[in-house]
């Protein structure tokens, strides 16, 4: 009779916990997959990206230099071999900065994973200034563009966009 009892509990403790794992899964503890501190790291990223965009729309450059790590590359487009540095991509900037003043980027949607930030936006301006070896048109543009930046240690490492210089120059000759 002993037996049996302990075989009814053992089944009963069996069962229970099978019913439920399977019946209320939702009051099951789970750990989540990324600790807190990355989560706040990914966050700081995604905030840091979207900031240059800001502060190259207000022609604040020196915070391109504060952001970039002292070995950061940018690769534009995103397949070329040929990376700028800081400087490089600076100057780059400046000429977007000098052909369209009133540069403003907008972003529609960005994805954090690990150490890298994925930014899908547009930017808009007005062709006020020589751009690419085109003289001013006054024409207004819209490019829309895909970048991914990577950070280590707070800092941006390496940058690569695309965005549609094809449909710049189609806007700007047009």
């Amino acid at each position: 009779m002993k037996e049996n009892v302990w075989l009814v509990v053992v089944c009963s403790l069996v069962i229970g916990g099978i019913v439920g794992y399977f019946i209320a899964p939702s009051t099951k503890q789970t750990t989540p997959s990324t600790p807190p501190a990355q989560i706040v790291s990914t966050e700081q990223n995604k905030i840091v990206a979207r900031q240059v965009f800001e502060e190259v729309d207000k022609g604040n450059l020196a915070f391109l230099d504060e952001v970039a790590a002292s070995d950061y590359r940018l690769y534009f487009p995103a397949g070329n071999p040929q990376a700028l540095d800081g400087a490089g991509h600076r100057k780059l900037v400046e000429g977007l900065r000098s052909g369209f003043p009133d540069v403003k980027h907008t972003i529609f949607d960005q994805i954090a994973e690990g150490d890298k930030v994925t930014t899908v936006g547009s930017f808009t301006g007005t062709h006020k200034g020589e751009f690419q070896g085109i003289k001013p048109t006054g024409k207004s543009v819209t490019v829309s563009f895909i970048q991914v930046v990577r950070f280590s240690e707070g800092k941006i490492v390496g940058e690569w966009i695309n965005l549609d210089t094809q449909g710049l120059l189609q806007q700007l000759t047009k």
